[in-house]
């Protein structure tokens, strides 16, 4: 008995590697499925969280409403749904979600600007 006696022959490799490629090929059409559902899922999400927010005009209040864990997310998130930063400026804690973002020495060069 050799040591090559128990590794697998050419043929079973090319029938492992063929199996692993259609389960490859599966996986990817689950995942291109699941994608597809999170983005429809995303979008009607998007339009209720930016309807509340148009109703309170607070981040943090929002953020509370839809479970995000801070107001920086959820700020980010208003930002990628309106694809647009004006959107969320008006905010009535606009401030602390700038002093969170870029911390209060950008807040303040920003504010020296406006004078």
């Amino acid at each position: 008995m050799t040591e090559f006696d128990d590794k697998p022959t050419y043929e079973e490799l090319l029938l492992q590697n063929s199996a692993l490629e259609e389960k490859c090929k599966e996986l990817t059409e689950q995942n291109e499925n699941i994608k597809n559902r999170l983005n429809t899922l995303q979008d009607n999400f998007s339009y209720e969280i930016c309807e509340y927010f148009n109703s309170c005009n607070s981040i943090k209040q929002t953020a509370e409403h839809c479970g995000y864990k801070g107001i920086v997310d959820c700020g980010e998130d208003l930002v990628y749904f309106q694809q647009c930063s004006d959107y969320i400026q008006d905010a009535k804690d606009y401030k602390e979600y700038r002093l969170l973002v870029y911390g209060p020495e950008e807040d303040n060069d920003d504010d020296n600007d406006n004078k």
